[in-house]
């Protein structure tokens, strides 16, 4: 396990301790980061980035399951997010360590590329589906950070 997973995980552990994973000064304990108190229970901070229109974070819920929240890019963390969906799964895409998480809402598929090895534009892109047809694509503008 690398050290900021290791660092990460630790930091997980100490929202089991504090009630309901909020402390009384509005930051989450597993990412010292205000965050909207619907999103800070127990998890594992995956991503976080910065596209034109939105900030973007991932976090590992346990049992390979991810959650993605997003907000107007103007918007602070500690704002209720714009979108929660759950129970994304992690794809990887060959042995490079590209890969990406899918998530689902009805008509609409939403996924974020890591892209590691690759053109160089960006290290990621955002992707939104509605019935298999591509309508945003974003690179990510700032890598904010990345677990994994």
């Amino acid at each position: 396990m690398r050290s900021s997973n290791l660092i990460v995980a630790l930091l997980a552990v100490l929202c089991l301790s504090t009630s309901n994973g909020y402390s009384e000064d509005g930051t989450c304990p597993a990412t010292g980061q205000e965050l909207h108190h619907s999103l800070c229970g127990i998890h594992i901070p995956v991503l976080q980035w910065l596209t034109e229109n939105f900030i973007v974070r991932i976090d590992d819920m346990g049992r390979s399951r991810y959650r993605y929240a997003s907000w107007d890019s103007d918007e602070d963390q500690s704002d209720e997010p714009s979108l929660v969906l759950t129970n994304g799964v992690y794809v990887r895409d060959g042995t490079g360590g590209n890969h990406h998480y899918e998530f689902y809402n009805d008509i609409y598929t939403y996924e974020c590329h890591v892209v590691y090895i690759g053109t160089g534009e960006a290290p990621g892109f955002l992707y939104v589906y509605r019935n298999d047809e591509q309508i945003l694509r974003e690179p990510v503008l700032e890598e904010i950070y990345i677990t994994m």
